[in-house]
Order: structure tokens, then sequence, then C-alpha cells
């Protein structure tokens, strides 16, 4: 706009222009004051064209002025923004004045060497954490998100039921410590320790006991122990001696077989196997009294005399010698006492001393 105003002078020129206007203005103004020196025709012409050029000139000082005008506003806003301007340079250079402080501080504490040896750790550091990421990406890309979705999904719905059933217990809570401050106002409490104090006693009581039958079981399991050991230790005894007093009852080779509780079970004999009860009443009869007569043999001296009462009524008198030479051979080895009305039915029974009553 200013320059469009002026042309190509300038406002200094145009200053000067007006202040030697104003000169030549002063001049004749004084040639018109001075009425010998001009006639009146050419002082009326001069001052004509003075007032002309007077007003042409006044014109152009009013423009110039009113260009001066706007071009000072905003001269004056960009003198302040300059200022601002230098005042944000001397700022930039002392910024820049203590970060070269800062930087040769920081060169003397760690050499060029060191930070570049920290700025590969960083780098390295930085590489391994985008590595990670990358790994830490594709598992997250192979994660199926519909699953993932629906997992969540359920998640939430699992959380709702456990809020439920939270809620349900604490209701249920509630009516219990209801029913608790009821029954502390019945005296219910009272006789809960009552129980509780019966209930102590009783298992003080059943202590005791559990302790005595501990004891009733070990002494069982002790005996049991001795019994079976016992058992195993005259089992062969015992089973060797019946057969060999019942070989002299049957006259032939006889093999047994024993229960648990050392019983006869079988009989072998001529290679016919016989259950107990399979046999005749004298063979049962002869068998059980080889075993009596096995028992008193293998107790001896230790043992009381083995009393008989009028036994051998169902032997054949042809098995009666076999039996009285039993009797004789386990009389060799322990006491045996006979009672009968019959006493021919053990004559021959050798060495025996016959008491009659």
């Amino acid at each position: 706009m200013s320059r469009t105003l002026l042309g190509e002078e300038n406002l200094a020129d145009l200053r000067t222009q007006l202040a030697q206007l104003g000169a030549g203005v002063a001049e004749l103004e004084a040639k018109f004051e001075d009425t010998d020196a001009l006639d009146e025709v050419a002082a009326k012409a001069d001052v004509g064209q003075a007032k002309v050029e007077h007003v042409r000139l006044l014109a152009l000082s009013q423009e110039a002025q009113a260009a001066f005008d706007r071009l000072s506003e905003p001269f004056g806003r960009d003198s302040e923004r300059l200022q601002q301007a230098e005042t944000l340079l001397e700022e930039a250079r002392a910024t820049a004045r203590n970060g070269s402080a800062a930087l040769q501080e920081a060169r003397e504490k760690a050499s060029d060497a060191s930070l570049d040896e920290a700025f590969a750790k960083a780098e390295a550091e930085l590489g391994a954490a985008q590595s990670l990421l990358a790994e830490e990406q594709r598992k997250l890309d192979a994660y199926d998100g519909e699953s993932i979705r629906t997992l969540a999904t359920n998640s939430r719905s699992a959380a709702e039921s456990a809020q439920r059933e939270l809620n349900d217990a604490c209701q249920v809570y509630a009516g219990v410590r209801s029913l608790v401050e009821a029954g502390r106002e019945k005296g219910l409490f009272e006789r809960a320790r009552n129980a509780q104090d019966r209930a102590l006693a009783s298992a003080e009581r059943l202590a005791r006991v559990e302790a005595r039958a501990h004891g009733v079981r070990r002494l069982l399991d002790v005996l049991t122990a001795c019994r079976k050991d016992a058992y195993e230790k005259h089992r062969a005894p015992f089973r060797e001696r019946v057969e060999k007093l019942s070989r002299l009852a049957f006259g032939k080779e006889v093999r047994i077989d024993l229960a648990d509780d050392l019983t006869v079970a079988r009989r072998v004999m001529d290679g016919i196997t016989l259950d107990f009860q399979q046999l005749s009443g004298g063979a049962q009869e002869q068998l059980g009294l080889a075993s009596r007569l096995a028992t008193a043999m293998l107790l001896g001296n230790e043992g009381g005399p083995l009393l008989l009462d009028d036994t051998l009524g169902h032997s054949d008198p042809e098995r009666l010698r076999g039996v009285g030479a039993m009797i004789g051979a386990a009389a060799q080895e322990a006491q045996v006492v006979i009672f009968t009305c019959q006493p021919d039915r053990f004559a021959h029974v050798g060495g025996a001393r016959i008491v009659r009553l």
C-alpha cells in the first residue's frame, strides 16, 4: 500500500521535499510582504501560483503523512516482534551455552568410546525388545479371536454365577446368624456347651477304651503269632506221628492231610483218597485216637496224662491188635490212662498196668 502511494520515493525523500516546499512557501510569503519589490500583477500571479502549489504540496504532505501513519503502526509491531525475537535469540544462545557446558561436563564424565558402547548396548537391547515384540505379536496373531471372545464371555458368565452363589451364601449366612441369635436367647448355647462337655468326656472314655482295645489287639496279635509259630513248629511232627501210629492200626502205608486246626481232613491209603466224613465209624475212631496219642507224645512229660474213657467201641476185633500196639507205642513217651468196663478191648496193649476197681 505504501509503495502505491509514494511511487519510487520513500518516506525520507518526501520529508526532504516537504521541508524544501515549506522553505519555498516562506520565501514567497517574504516576497509578498515586500510590496516594493513586486508589482501588483506579478505579485498576484505569483501568489496564485504559490497558492496552487501550496495546495498541491499540502495535499501531497497530507497523503505522505497518512502513508507515514499507516506505515508507522506495522513498523511498531515489527519492532516489538523484533525485540521479542532478540530476547528469544538471547535465551536460545544462553541455552546453547548451557548445553555446551553440560555436553562438556558429560564428556568429562564419560568418554565418547563409553558413550558409543552404551549406544551400541542400547541398540542391541532395542533389537532384542523388537524381536520379542515381534514374537509376541506372532503369538497374538496365532490366537483365535473368536475363541478368546467365547472364553471371555464364558468367564464373565462364570463370574456372574459365582457372584449369585455368593449372594445366596450371604443370605443363608444371615439366616443362620438369625437362628444363632435366637438360639442364644433361648439358652441353646448353654445346652450346646453342656453337650460339648459330655462329648469331651465321652471322647476321653473312648480314648481309654481304645487304648485298652489296642493293648488287647496287641496281645491277640502276639498270641496269634505265637500260635502260628507253634502251629508251624508242631504241624510236621504231629502229622508224622499220626501217620506212624495209623500204620500200626491199619497195617498199611497211610498218609493223611491236616486241616488248619490240625484235625484229620483226608486219609490216603492204597492210592485211594477219602475225606474224613467218608470213612467208616471205626476208621474215624482210630484216626481220632491216633491224633490224641500223637498230641500226648509231642507234649511228653510237659503235658498231663491222656485219659481215654471206654473208647474203641466201633473198632473191629481184627483191628484191636494194631490199636493196642498203637497205644503201647504212645505210652512209651506219654502217660495214658484208660477207663473201661470191657478190658478185653485193650488186651493187646503191651506193658499195661491193670488196676481193677
